[in-house]
């Protein structure tokens, strides 16, 4: 129960607990009405504060990762509509190994093909940069703890935040369509890929929000399985299999 479903409650029995006076069926219906009024300027403000925030991220050049901002306002916005986070990370065992064995099947699929879909789009899949790695343990332990961390944030904003946030103003199959699709042109273009490549990073985040829905709008899943693919593609870079 948030704040202003208590407020109500309070303004309902006032109402109708005590004198029975009109004064006090008025006062009730006011308190009501003036709460409801407010909840919704609160309401706009912060969509307007997250909108503000989601533009200047994709606009601007920023010296941090995207993640860092988008991260915060998720963290605002949890904060301000009294949701948890807690909600978002039902886990068990089943649920870490679907999404470790999708990361895996999606990281081997993805090195198959990646030369046939090189040759024909020039880019449709995009290995990390990373080249550093390659030969130097302590570097890639180091590169791979911040990868899984920023996978990780990844997963927070995109289906924590952004693609629950849509289907709370969207309802219905209509408007989960409508999530999936914003999310994954969203991280798109957070992702900073161009051509094919966003095409690619679009497909992934979609797949990503079927496996979220699918787990029972767990984070748990569609987290291991971006990590896993994520610290895969780090590591066949670290045995130079790929550039």
């Amino acid at each position: 129960m948030n704040q202003l479903d208590g407020f109500a409650r309070v303004a309902t029995a006032t109402s109708l607990v005590g004198p029975g006076t009109v004064f006090h069926r008025v006062t009730g219906t006011c308190l009501t009405q003036y709460l409801l009024r407010m909840d919704l300027r609160a309401q706009a403000a912060l969509m307007t504060a997250e909108l503000v925030v989601l533009v200047a991220v994709a606009a601007l050049p920023i010296p941090i990762p995207a993640q860092a901002p988008l991260l915060v306002m998720a963290l605002i916005s949890y904060g301000i509509r009294r949701k948890l986070w807690t909600d978002r990370f039902a886990s068990d065992g089943f649920r870490w190994a679907v999404g470790a064995a999708t990361g895996a099947v999606a990281l081997g699929v993805a090195f198959a093909v990646a030369p046939a879909l090189e040759a024909r789009t020039g880019g449709l899949v995009a290995w990390s940069n990373h080249g550093m790695v390659r030969g130097k343990l302590e570097v890639f332990v180091s590169i791979a703890l911040i990868v899984a961390a920023l996978a990780a944030a990844t997963e927070l904003v995109m289906r924590g935040w952004i693609f629950e946030r849509l289907h709370e103003l969207l309802p219905g199959r209509a408007g989960l369509a409508i999530a999936v699709t914003l999310t994954a042109c969203m991280e798109a273009i957070f992702a900073g890929a161009a051509g094919w490549s966003s095409v690619g990073a679009a497909l992934v985040s979609a797949a990503l929000s079927g496996l979220y829905l699918a787990s029972g709008r767990s984070l748990v899943a569609p987290m291991a399985a971006r990590i896993t693919f994520e610290l895969g593609v780090l590591l066949l870079e670290g045995l130079k299999l790929v550039d």
